[in-house]
């Protein structure tokens, strides 16, 4: 540091909040632009999300009601996955919520889906409950969780 500056007047200097700020008109406008691109970008990029016309309460309503065609598979369903899925107070997507449904299976796939349900995930313990369900049974009933159609046999 050159010694004809004092220490003082060189921090000063070089923080000058004067020398580096833009004006204030241009800073707001340039913040507003930033802001309506950013949004805009996040409304371009979301995907469709899917339509359900139902209210929240009609959504649970009939996620305590729904249980899969199959007898077999509606008896598994209504003694494991029910007890959480057919409930919005346990915070596990309800069953048929199309919704919560389509962001997990967005988010995981079907497959990632299915490697939770076997191993477990958050507070839904490996097997979801269901220590005699078989492999193809978590698949149709995950597609039923989600509204999604049955699987093909062995797929």
């Amino acid at each position: 540091m050159p010694s004809s500056v004092k220490p003082r007047t060189a921090h000063a200097a070089a923080h000058s909040s004067k020398k580096t700020a833009l004006p204030r008109k241009l800073s707001r406008s340039v913040l507003a632009l930033g802001l309506g691109a950013a949004l805009m970008g996040l409304t371009a990029c979301a995907p469709d999300e899917p339509q359900d016309a139902r209210s929240p309460e009609e959504i649970a309503e009939d996620a305590r009601a729904r249980l899969p065609d199959d007898p077999v598979l509606a008896e598994k369903y209504a003694r494991s996955c029910m007890t959480c899925h057919g409930d919005p107070m346990n915070g596990a997507p309800l069953s048929g919520d199309v919704k919560a449904w389509a962001k997990r299976l967005e988010w995981r796939g079907k497959e990632g889906l299915l490697q939770s349900t076997l191993n477990g995930f958050g507070a839904m313990p490996p097997l979801g409950l269901c220590p005699d369900c078989s492999v193809e049974d978590f698949k149709k009933l995950i597609a039923f969780l989600a509204n999604q159609p049955q699987p093909d046999a062995g797929s």
